[in-house]
């Protein structure tokens, strides 16, 4: 640990604190001015500000405070959104891991008052929920990792050098390994997929069955192009919208009929849109697709914590597609971003309409039942 400094001068309005800035106690609160190797900049700093805090206001704010940098960065990932490099959703879920950077540390808080004590507070925060209480392992790490992302932004694109790597240490492996067991295998049975399928409104049910004919998730369904849907010929040509990843699949017969059963007449849009006409693609938490399967499974009372949600049918049609031996194809058809160092990945120039096929035919024959694993 390092040695605090001493004070230059008897009349020094600052003391050394331990995370390594001066500091003083103004009004029963702690404000930081700087690092204890630069003693001008943080006296030049209290003396800018210590007449507002004395006064029980704040100062003005500064280009290097927790609101600016913040905007900095959301606002760099708006324009992600808006060059489709980034999902609304993702934007979501940045925009609120920022409100709790904003609430814990305080928008007018300078930079330089940001220590390994307000950090651990702020990492306290986020495994928490909005009922207080503490999240899970897995959701611990989404957004732990979200406000790593912003620290990062922070130093790297700003220059700045908050040490934030430890104070916001992730989850260890154990507890996200005890999390996934907990929970459980996350899969449908056959029999649970056609009863959803039997009961599920014409737009919901042709959402069930692209889960599970082409491990389709919940943005997936909700930005599908009419223009990518060949009903006629039986195939999907919609890349991944999170990725951006090529991709294609067979359509089942009953997938066909219920897609044209929604699309109908229509030429061009979304393949799937409310009653209002608006996208099914929410607002962070406020999922339409989520919030109308989630009715239909209370409704046939199948509900399992953490594992029938909409994306369990992308997960079951990779675990039931894999049994095929085949997890090229399974890959291609879900839409999956080969490893950096995936050299087979590289060189391999097509893959097979017979390949995928096979595939869908397997999660077909299963879920009628004719096969069994």
């Amino acid at each position: 640990m390092a040695v605090k400094p001493k004070k230059p001068s008897k009349t020094f309005p600052l003391f050394p604190h331990a995370n390594g800035q001066w500091a003083r106690k103004i009004l029963g609160k702690l404000h930081y001015f700087g690092k204890w190797n630069d003693v001008d900049a943080a006296l030049a700093k209290y003396e800018k500000e210590h007449a507002y805090l004395f006064a029980g206001d704040t100062p003005p704010v500064s280009s290097g405070s927790v609101a600016s940098v913040v905007k900095a960065f959301l606002d760099t990932k708006s324009a992600a959104v808006q060059t489709g490099n980034l999902t609304q959703r993702s934007y979501d879920e940045y925009e609120k891991t920022c409100d709790i950077i904003q609430a814990v540390l305080g928008k007018s808080t300078p930079l330089d008052g940001i220590g390994r004590e307000e950090l651990t507070r702020l990492r306290l925060q986020l495994a928490k929920g909005r009922n207080g209480k503490v999240r899970s392992a897995v959701s611990q790490k989404r957004y732990i990792g979200m406000a790593r992302v912003v620290f990062n932004f922070i130093n790297e694109e700003l220059g700045h050098s908050i040490h934030f790597r430890k104070a916001l240490k992730m989850p260890p492996a154990k507890s996200l390994r005890a999390a996934r067991n907990e929970v459980g295998e996350r899969l449908f049975t056959a029999e649970e997929i056609n009863a959803l399928v039997a009961a599920a409104k014409p737009q919901m049910k042709a959402m069930i069955l692209l889960g599970i004919n082409c491990g389709f998730g919940n943005q997936d369904c909700a930005t599908l192009p009419i223009e990518q849907v060949n009903i006629a010929g039986g195939w999907h040509t919609y890349w991944r919208p999170k990725t951006q990843i090529g991709r294609r699949c067979p359509l089942w017969p009953e997938t066909s009929a219920a897609l044209y059963a929604v699309i109908k007449n229509r030429a061009e849009g979304l393949v799937f849109v409310t009653k209002y006409g608006n996208p099914w693609e929410g607002k962070g938490r406020a999922d339409p697709i989520s919030y109308e399967f989630r009715k239909l499974v209370n409704k046939l009372k199948i509900h399992r914590d953490g594992v029938t949600t909409f994306y369990t049918l992308r997960r079951t049609f990779e675990t039931i597609g894999a049994t095929t031996g085949d997890q090229v194809a399974v890959d291609f058809i879900m839409g999956h971003a080969p490893a950096t160092n995936d050299m087979a990945a590289i060189y391999r120039q097509r893959t097979f309409d017979s390949q995928l096929h096979r595939v869908v035919d397997r999660v077909h024959d299963w879920l009628a039942g004719s096969t069994k694993l």
